[in-house]
């Protein structure tokens, strides 16, 4: 191409006068242009128009500034190779000689949207032109193409995880109950755990003033087992749903129908009360962070969460080579700055994201109410794009090959892809206006009653002279079918026509019989990799707790779709585990069904691993090195003691032969007091143990109280007769702590004085005397 003009704006005539040239244009001349001349102006200097009318000024007035002139042999087609390099071309294919025959059924066959008096004419031909693409590095522990997703081996082996583990063991995997010790020899990273939730959830209510006389005045500390039993009562109702979770803890008196024994047996009669305390400090971020900007920190409330999500996710899985990426929603039925307008899925309004999925399992996810990167930014992508390059960025190996709808692709994205460090190869259907398909493959749309004489119809072009794309061309295609399809690929090897069978009904017979017919590779290769953000989204919406949830507060909505996601991709990794085994996994319905009733009573459903101690819970060596030399110091009370069992276990007493004294809630009597399945007798102190005190009295008081002292025939256990019934009711005594200690010292000032009264008394009768 020949540039008429460059330079700077002035130049200087025979005379020696400074004049400018004729392409050039000042400010006055380019403000009083409108947008059609804008955009003719700056296409004239090789460039493509973008943006509004100011903006289209500011972009000519930076050509004049640096002298850009008009470019000779602009082409029409110029705006289809925008952002490539200079000299980048379509090239049109032409398909080979050879005709494909149609196959032969023996019955009549033929697309559901044919019209039998009128079907295609078309002859099918292919191209034979063949790419030849990068080979993906992923691997498996046999050096072959990892071609299928799987679970981390490193991440199976730090959880202990085997084919006979319990379905909410996977799920801890995830998201651990408590955090990891530091002695634990796992390499997981777990930043987010349930007992750091809990720990949010009572801070956020000490700051809201719960459990005082304005706000909840009954109120108790959660402690980490009951907050995750009334988390899992929403999943619960995702299992067996009712119009509202409330219903679920009513009497069989007030709702005989929705009414349910199981969870009013095992969360206890104040259920409603402590259901309703939960929602109200529910958190998920620590509530005393300050407050960040929206525009850097739009989902601030999940911020935490999220990042755990995105870590876990990513180590616990390798993926294949076929991935695919789309959005997902989750509906919202407040109101919200960033809340979306969705008419096109049956969600409705709420929020998105985009995220990259293999078979079902959600790999990343980037929300589209967060700012894009600024380095994929200044390259000239537009946020969508953006966001998307961010997801490639989790990948570990070069030349996935991700699918994509019409709403991501375009010729400028497929380069930016494979541009990518990761060399990521991109393939999807693409609209047919400004998304840089080429003219020669285009296909508009017919009448109806033109359709049978252009079905099947096949186009395709490949972009030569692109120096970043020499070893990976981006091929353009498009086939006929009730309207042109277009697709756009770094993937596709060859264009060609491919024999497919699908059992369909024949009439004529009145059973199924196998009916074969022609598919285009390139869409056959689309429709069988493009749907796993669709899997994880199903599967996900199957069983989903919000099911009727209104959700008014925005970080609801978007807690329960990163928790439902969770719980996928936990049985994506099961059930894919159990495959690799040669096992047969059970069901989705199964798999969630086993973890919501462990999480809700550990003590009848739980796995082994929840009977245990919170310090081994933790992986700390040290107390499994000293469990196994025979020394069982429990340092916490145990999941399955937290809760109250839905039937009763077997009865034993005395299982501490020594007396403990209280410390905190990681005392070893805490693994009975809170079990009222066996009965807790006061028994006297006989004159062989004197010397001893309250425990609960030095714990809170520091002091030694000797008064009204008894011993829990169940705990082993000294408490004096004020203290009995708050040390075996009270759920966390650490918790209390402060108001323990407000009471002793308020009866010991009041025995005080009493006796103060009494010498006084005393000493009025002798002087009377």
């Amino acid at each position: 191409m020949v540039v008429v003009g460059s330079g700077s704006g002035n130049t200087t005539n025979t005379n020696g006068e400074v004049t400018s040239p004729d392409w050039f244009l000042s400010d006055e001349q380019i403000n009083v242009l409108k947008v059609d001349a804008l955009k003719e102006a700056i296409k004239m200097r090789g460039i493509v128009p973008k943006g509004r009318k100011d903006e289209l000024r500011v972009m000519l007035k930076q050509c004049m500034e640096k002298g850009m002139g008009i470019v000779e042999g602009v082409t029409k087609d110029m705006q289809v190779l925008s952002g490539f390099p200079v000299g980048s071309r379509w090239k049109e294919l032409q398909p080979g000689d050879d005709i494909v025959p149609e196959p032969v059924n023996e019955f009549a066959f033929h697309a559901p949207t044919d019209n039998p008096e009128a079907l295609p004419r078309v002859q099918k031909q292919n191209f034979d032109e063949t790419w030849d693409r990068p080979v993906f590095k992923g691997r498996n522990l046999e050096n072959e193409v990892r071609l299928k997703g799987h679970p981390r081996r490193r991440w199976i082996k730090d959880e202990g995880l085997n084919e006979n583990s319990h379905p909410v063991e996977w799920l801890d995997a995830m998201l651990p109950v408590y955090q990891k010790s530091a002695s634990s020899k796992s390499e997981t990273i777990h930043t987010i755990s349930a007992e750091k939730l809990c720990r949010w959830s009572n801070e956020k209510a000490r700051l809201m003033e719960m459990g005082t006389k304005t706000k909840y005045p009954t109120f108790t500390e959660f402690i980490t087992e009951e907050w995750e039993q009334y988390l899992y009562v929403f999943f619960y109702n995702g299992l067996c749903p009712s119009p509202s979770v409330e219903m679920k803890l009513q009497g069989e008196e007030t709702d005989p129908v929705q009414s349910d024994a199981f969870l009013r047996k095992c969360l206890g009669p104040n259920a409603t009360v402590r259901f309703k305390q939960w929602k109200a400090c529910f958190a998920c971020q620590d509530p005393k962070v300050a407050v960040p900007s929206r525009k850097t920190h739009p989902n601030f409330k999940v911020d935490e969460y999220f990042r755990h999500l995105q870590i876990i996710f990513r180590y616990a899985w390798m993926p294949g080579r076929d991935l695919s990426g789309d959005e997902q929603t989750m509906g919202f039925k407040g109101k919200h700055a960033d809340k979306l307008r969705i008419t096109y899925k049956k969600e409705g309004d709420g929020f998105q994201c985009d995220c990259i999925a293999d078979d079902g399992y959600t790999f990343t996810f980037y929300f589209r109410n967060q700012p894009a990167e600024k380095k994929w930014l200044d390259q000239g992508l537009s946020p969508l794009h953006s966001r998307c390059m961010s997801l490639f960025d989790c990948f570990m190996d070069e030349h996935h090959q991700v699918r994509f709808d019409n709403l991501y692709m375009s010729a400028k994205f497929a380069l930016a892809a494979f541009q990518h460090p990761n060399k990521v190869m991109v393939e999807g259907v693409t609209r047919s206006s400004q998304r840089d398909l080429p003219p020669q493959v285009v296909q508009a749309d017919v009448q109806k009653n033109r359709i049978a004489g252009v079905k099947g119809t096949v186009k395709a072009a490949v972009l030569e002279d692109c120096p970043p794309l020499a070893s990976c061309q981006l091929v353009a295609a498009s086939v006929y079918d009730q309207k042109g399809v277009h697709f756009l690929s770094t993937c596709v090897q060859r264009i060609h026509w491919i024999e497919k069978f699908r059992e369909v009904f024949d009439k004529t017979t009145q059973r199924k019989r196998m009916g074969k017919f022609l598919r285009l590779a390139i869409n056959d290769d689309y429709n069988l990799n493009m749907n796993n953000v669709d899997i994880a989204d199903q599967l996900r919406g199957s069983y989903r707790p919000d099911r009727w949830m209104r959700k008014q507060k925005w970080w609801w909505s978007m807690f329960f779709w990163g928790h439902g996601t969770l719980l996928v991709n936990a049985f994506i990794a099961y059930k894919r585990f159990m495959e690799n085994k040669g096992l047969k996994p059970m069901s989705h319905y199964d798999f969630q069904k086993k973890i919501v009733l462990a999480k809700i009573c550990p003590t009848l459903h739980g796995a082994k691993k929840q009977r245990g101690t919170i310090a081994s819970q933790r992986g700390d060596q040290r107390s499994a090195a000293s469990s196994s030399r025979g020394r069982s110091k429990r340092s916490s009370e145990t999941v399955a003691s937290a809760t109250r069992a839905a039937t009763k276990p077997k009865i034993e007493y005395n299982r501490v032969t020594t007396w403990q004294r209280v410390k905190d809630d990681t005392s070893d009597f805490n693994r009975s007091r809170l079990d009222q399945s066996a009965p807790h007798f006061p028994m006297p102190v006989d004159n062989e143990k004197r010397g001893k005190c309250c425990a609960l009295c030095r714990y809170a008081a520091g002091k030694k109280l000797r008064a009204n002292l008894l011993c829990c025939s169940r705990c082993n256990v000294y408490l004096c007769a004020w203290c009995f019934k708050s040390f075996h009711t009270l759920p966390s005594i650490s918790a209390a702590k402060d108001n323990i200690c407000a009471e002793i010292n308020e009866r010991t000032e009041a025995k005080k004085e009493k006796t103060k009264a009494n010498k006084r008394k005393g000493r009025l009768k002798a002087i009377n005397n």
